[in-house]
């Protein structure tokens, strides 16, 4: 029995598999959840800067957030301080997140930052 045209047959099999993988890959299409990780990723990063900071002065709050996100609107909850950045009144999708920590005297607190989208 030869088994050259059953070797043949395997490596064209796979080699064809792995063209159409990679082709897969790189026709993938940039969806709004890949967007929403992205804005999550930001805020998540700011608010470990604000966490680590603990400047949380008004002026520096918007400063901050306006550079990270310079065209949306939000809020910043922190202890129960709330600081609006360009008010929404469109019923659009929010996203929040929020960040635990302690503070110097071992006080529990928390930041909430939420983008108006």
């Amino acid at each position: 029995m030869k088994t050259d045209g059953y070797y043949f047959s395997l490596e064209a099999t796979i080699a064809l598999f792995l063209i159409l993988m990679i082709t897969l890959a790189l026709t993938t299409n940039t969806s709004t959840k890949t967007k929403d990780v992205l804005v999550l990723q930001k805020m998540h990063d700011l608010l470990l800067v604000w966490a680590k900071e603990r400047d949380f002065s008004e002026q520096t709050l918007k400063q901050d957030f306006e550079f990270v996100f310079p065209a949306k609107g939000g809020l910043i909850e922190i202890d129960g301080k709330t600081v609006e950045i360009r008010k929404s009144t469109a019923k659009g999708r929010k996203i929040s997140e929020e960040i635990n920590y302690l503070g110097k005297e071992l006080e529990y607190k928390k930041i909430v930052l939420t983008i108006f989208d």
